[in-house]
């Protein structure tokens, strides 16, 4: 009886490989498609719900607006200009519409590294975004300072201080009442400049 032929075996197999090869690459095509496809879908939903709320938004009075505004909270930067070297000092302040207080106040700002170095150790600083929180004792109402950031500049130029606020986020700045809902309703940015 005839023995097979050693080479075709091994053109067998390498066909058989190569057959696996092409089978698997197929697949992880179909799945990046698929996962492209999904990414693609979602963006456009996200938009589609962005162009809600803007169309939803426009259909609320003026006069509704700007009461929702005044019995909510805002965060704001004191001063919110200026010109500055050296170490410097910002205040932050609340203000608490009539009948609400906060209970819980958390902070995160975006602020430009390589002009600036944060030098406040109550603060959790990570590349550019510095963090606080705080759940008070007793709560707070009306118009307070909230904290003070100190600073020193590394070399001349403007800074953008912001406020990470969204409405629809509790992974922000947030101004909780004793319910745990976040009241806060605007935030004021503040621009410095350095020499």
């Amino acid at each position: 009886m005839q023995k097979p032929n050693l080479q075709y075996i091994i053109w067998g197999l390498c066909l058989v490989i190569l057959l696996q090869t092409g089978w698997i690459g197929l697949r992880l095509y179909q799945l990046k498609q698929r996962k492209i496809e999904a990414i693609e879908l979602q963006e456009q939903r996200l938009e589609e719900q962005e162009e809600q709320a803007k169309e939803e938004l426009k259909s609320v009075p003026e006069p509704e607006i700007e009461e929702k505004l005044a019995k909510g909270g805002r965060l704001w930067l004191q001063p919110r200009e200026g010109n500055f070297s050296g170490e410097f000092e910002l205040e932050i302040w609340a203000e608490i519409g009539q009948g609400k207080e906060v209970k819980k106040i958390d902070l995160r700002l975006f602020y430009p590294s390589e002009l600036l170095k944060l030098t406040d150790e109550d603060w959790v600083e990570d590349e550019g975004v510095i963090f606080w929180s705080k759940e008070r004792e007793e709560s707070l109402g009306g118009k307070f300072i909230v904290k003070t950031i100190t600073f020193t500049s590394l070399k001349s130029g403007t800074a953008e201080m912001e406020f990470d606020f969204n409405k629809e986020s509790l992974l922000d700045c947030n101004l909780l009442d004793l319910n745990g809902d976040d009241v806060l309703e605007r935030v004021e940015n503040g621009t410095y400049q350095f020499n």
